[in-house]
């Protein structure tokens, strides 16, 4: 797509960001919301594996297009922070977390997403004190 002017550039730009937003909320929490609960909180013998297995297909497809989408860049929506990298990143964080780290395991695009994240002051912060969580069944 040709943008013909500064407007149309900030335009798209801040549509962009809106979009992933909305993405992460609507789509990537829908995934990992339950991987997190099935993988972490319930005990083997008890968890649904038809739907671990659904999520983890919507999983990996989730997570080979926010790896095209970094390729690229050092932001989600370019080479510069915004909002949606607030969003994105804690979906990452939060794959991360599951099964300690192996869903990442293929995707190395977005292990240095979240590595550069881990390097900015404001997600120390707020990730300062934070203990992992404790499985109650599942593995962490």
């Amino acid at each position: 797509m040709k943008l013909i002017n500064p407007l149309q550039k900030m335009c798209f730009f801040y549509s962009t960001i809106n979009n992933y937003i909305s993405y992460a909320v609507a789509t990537v929490d829908q995934v990992l919301e339950p991987l997190y609960m099935q993988l972490t909180h319930t005990p083997e013998n008890q968890r649904d594996n038809k739907l671990v297995k659904t999520k983890m297909e919507q999983f990996h497809i989730v997570a080979t297009h926010l790896s095209q989408q970094l390729r690229d860049h050092q932001f989600i929506c370019g080479d510069r922070f915004t909002a949606a990298d607030c969003v994105i990143g804690y979906n990452i964080w939060w794959a991360g977390v599951i099964q300690g780290g192996e869903l990442l395991n293929d995707y190395p695009v977005l292990q240095g997403y979240i590595e550069r994240l881990r390097e900015r002051t404001a997600f120390q912060e707020t990730f300062k004190g934070v203990k992992p969580v404790k499985p109650s069944g599942g593995s962490l």
